[in-house]
């Protein structure tokens, strides 16, 4: 029986020192996510990390040739407006056209939510981490005639 529990305790604290040797390699750098704007929701699994900078980059339409490009806040005011009037395919009604959308897990929140949660975290050197969706705001039906993808960067100390 002792050796039966003694066995488990190494056997714990092996799993243990494993779990840790795989938190410290994804600490080295950063880690980066494409979010393309032709699919629906799309799927990361982020390992726990460190948090000591971020960036969202990138741009996308939600009709090329008609629309021009638009960064991860989506389309802003007359052309949002517009865009509504035109095609009425917002996922999110109370979010812009063309915004990139996020479940955190507890439900949909913003870019700009989402943007100011990584801003708190970096400047906390929190740990994030954990399964999260993303998107652009637009109904699967209309997905086809979008182009471009965003890129988000979690970098690490």
């Amino acid at each position: 029986m002792f050796r039966q529990i003694r066995s488990l305790a190494a056997c714990s604290a092996l799993m243990l020192c494993t779990i840790l040797t795989m938190i410290s390699s994804a600490e080295a750098g950063q880690i980066c996510l494409n979010v393309e704007a032709r699919k629906g929701w799309q799927n990361f699994n982020i390992p726990p990390l460190r948090l000591s900078d971020f960036s969202i980059s990138g741009d996308w339409t939600v009709e090329v040739g008609t629309y021009p490009d638009v960064d991860f806040r989506g389309y802003a005011g007359g052309a949002d407006a517009q865009i509504t009037r035109q095609r009425s395919t917002k996922l999110r009604r109370g979010y812009p056209n063309g915004m990139l959308l996020v479940d955190i897990g507890r439900g949909i929140v913003s870019a700009n939510i989402f943007a100011r949660q990584l801003k708190k975290a970096a400047a906390a050197r929190s740990r994030v981490g954990g399964r999260y969706r993303f998107r652009i705001n637009e109904v699967d039906a209309a997905l086809g005639d979008n182009s471009g993808a965003i890129r988000i960067c979690l970098m690490t100390p």
